[in-house]
């Protein structure tokens, strides 16, 4: 819990400046602060950290990590950015000399491997170990409340608040694991108190509470912190996709709708929808921190309880807007809060998966216009020349698995006695597991779009080309009749004649341009003709029959509000980046007053 959120941009150098690898290495000095992740600001290592190199022998500690080897388990930030492990594994640190195939045309760092393996060697460990930090905060405030209001005495009250500190230093040590003999993180917690550390007074901690409204407040303060986690990485999406669009601006592509050239566009316009869908993610995230802000705790079992408690005083500790206003609401409606999460992921996730796919597509030989950084690639255990888009791949399963729990925990709402019902408990894991999946799926698509969207270049640490073949895309604009919409378009609004009989006139005119022999444009042959079988006059020259189809052409003419013309994109990504800067303010300011919160509840006496 300690620095919930702090965010800092990549240190991204250019190949041959001199540079330091960045030190994520605790200190031994525990006053000083312990290492963060540099996106989503969680303290390393995180729970779900494994050593790739690790053995029994050795463990899992993240001071004898390389640098390569060290990455946020919750989003799958590695510690150095992407520019540094090029130089570090062109260094040959951090290349495992285990891997089996493809390590001289690929190269996946650990927290890609992680990623692209799923749960083929990994565990996903228990669920309530991640409410630890939470339910602690928990007890703080409660404990606190219940002192206040002389429910305990001081005495107690300073008691169980140091037990509680010295199990979370034991957590902190790794020296705290949850027992499965005791079911659940609440009774863990509770008798390592009473039993391990000797403390009477932790037998009266759970006065004027339930596990009902205990659980549910956890797992609000859980997802409020998923959610503030998920917002940053939306965001550093959003950037990645902003900037590398203005790279974009007059990379001219034929644009598809049911697979086949359309209309011109360009790959920047491409980009800035993906940003625009994510902005209503964002939008979303907004509506749920609004919405669900609010304390369960002191419901109790659902239904009150006649202890002279103060909700107020213990939602302000915990950060929370207020207690919820109904007791009975929050506590038979616990799969809700879950299931509107699991929603805005998954629709994140269905268009990552779009992305995905369209990417995959691009990449392939048959269009060959997008070469992925290697990083994000897999070899093959037989064929020699594969680089596969594996991470490509795996966000659209990812995209399944969330909309999959999504569904459960629709289900889960459903047919049940207004009340706590046991089967609610199963929506802690659907949410959890959700957030999985899905949180390392928005890191590794905007370190993709970062590393391998921008215009082709050579990468001077990988000795290979990266990016996007902007010369192809436009070659291929100029085929398949994608610019003859545009000519219409023209001919329309120069000549008066109805689009209706236009549009009739130039299906006509593709058809006799194909039975000539030309498979790209309307020649001017044909267009002739067909005017001439319509009993319709227009003075055209080859020249502008050629002209008003050209790509370049067309996309200076698509000035419309949301077009792919430079000035209009422009126009569009001054916008997301105004929405981003304001909105990195807003999250900013939402961590640093859960901070304040949360070091103000450990600090009472």
């Amino acid at each position: 819990m300690q620095d919930l959120l702090r965010c800092e941009p990549s240190d991204i150098r250019e190949p041959g400046a001199k540079s330091e690898t960045p030190d994520m290495t605790p200190s031994s000095d525990p006053s000083e602060t312990a290492p963060t992740c540099r996106l989503c600001g969680d303290p390393q290592p995180t729970e779900n950290w494994r050593r790739p190199t690790a053995d029994e022998s050795s463990g899992h500690d993240w001071e004898q990590a390389s640098p390569v080897e060290r990455y946020c388990g919750l989003c799958g930030t590695p510690a150095c950015d992407d520019t540094t492990l090029d130089r570090l594994q062109s260094q040959d640190i951090g290349r495992h000399a285990g891997r089996l195939y493809g390590a001289s045309l690929v190269s996946p760092t650990p927290e890609v491997v992680a990623f692209m393996a799923g749960w083929d060697v990994a565990a996903k460990g228990a669920a309530d170990q991640s409410l630890v930090p939470f339910d602690m905060w928990v007890n703080r405030a409660h404990t606190h409340m219940l002192v206040a209001t002389s429910i305990l005495t001081r005495a107690q009250g300073e008691s169980i608040l140091v037990g509680l500190e010295e199990v979370e230093r034991r957590y902190r040590a790794g020296q705290f694991r949850l027992r499965p003999s005791l079911e659940d993180v609440h009774t863990n917690i509770e008798k390592y108190l009473t039993d391990d550390l000797g403390i009477e007074a932790g037998l009266a901690m759970h006065t004027a509470r339930s596990r009902n409204d205990q659980v549910v407040t956890d797992m609000r303060l859980w997802m409020r912190h998923r959610v503030i986690v998920l917002a940053h990485l939306c965001l550093d999406l959003m950037q990645q996709l902003s900037t590398v669009a203005q790279l974009h601006l007059e990379s001219v592509m034929a644009g598809y709708t049911h697979h086949q050239h359309a209309t011109i566009s360009t790959f920047g316009h491409h980009l800035a929808a993906y940003a625009e869908a994510t902005r209503r993610v964002l939008h979303r995230l907004n509506h749920w921190y609004v919405t669900f802000n609010y304390s369960p705790l002191g419901c109790v079992t659902g239904l009150s309880t006649t202890f002279p408690i103060d909700r107020h005083l213990t939602a302000d500790l915990l950060g929370f807007d207020g207690p919820e206003p109904n007791s009975l609401d929050p506590i038979a409606s616990r799969w809700e809060p879950e299931a509107d999460l699991g929603h805005l992921l998954a629709v994140l996730l269905a268009h990552l998966s779009n992305m995905a796919q369209t990417f995959i597509l691009l990449s392939t030989q048959e269009f060959g216009v997008l070469h992925l950084h290697p990083r994000f690639c897999s070899g093959s255990s037989i064929m020699p020349q594969k680089v596969n888009p594996d991470a490509l791949e795996v966000i659209k399963a990812k995209a399944s698995e969330v909309t999959s729990r999504l569904s459960g925990l629709l289900a889960l709402g459903r047919a049940s006695l207004t009340g706590y019902n046991r089967d609610q408990q199963w929506s802690k894991y659907l949410i959890m597991e959700a957030c999985l999946e899905g949180l390392p799926a928005v890191s590794i698509m905007a370190r993709m779009v970062a590393h391998s969207c921008r215009p082709l270049q050579d990468n001077p640490w990988l000795h290979r080309e990266v990016g996007v073949d902007t010369a192809k895309l436009q070659a291929m604009a100029a085929t398949g009749f994608a610019g003859v919409t545009e000519l219409m378009e023209q001919l329309v609004a120069q000549s008066g004649i109805e689009f209706r009989h236009l549009k009739s006139v130039m299906e006509q005119a593709v058809a006799i341009s194909l039975q000539t022999g030309e498979p790209n444009h309307i020649t001017h042959a044909a267009l002739q003709e067909a005017l001439s079988a319509a009993d319709l006059n227009l003075d055209l020259d080859p020249d502008t029959v050629q002209r008003l189809q050209e790509p370049c052409a067309i996309l200076a003419l698509k000035h419309a509000v949301g077009g792919p013309s430079p000035q209009a994109l422009e126009a569009e990504l001054a916008q997301l980046d105004a929405f981003i800067d304001s909105q990195h303010q807003v999250w900013q300011v939402r961590r640093e007053s859960l901070q304040a919160k949360y070091d103000a509840c450990c600090q009472l006496a």
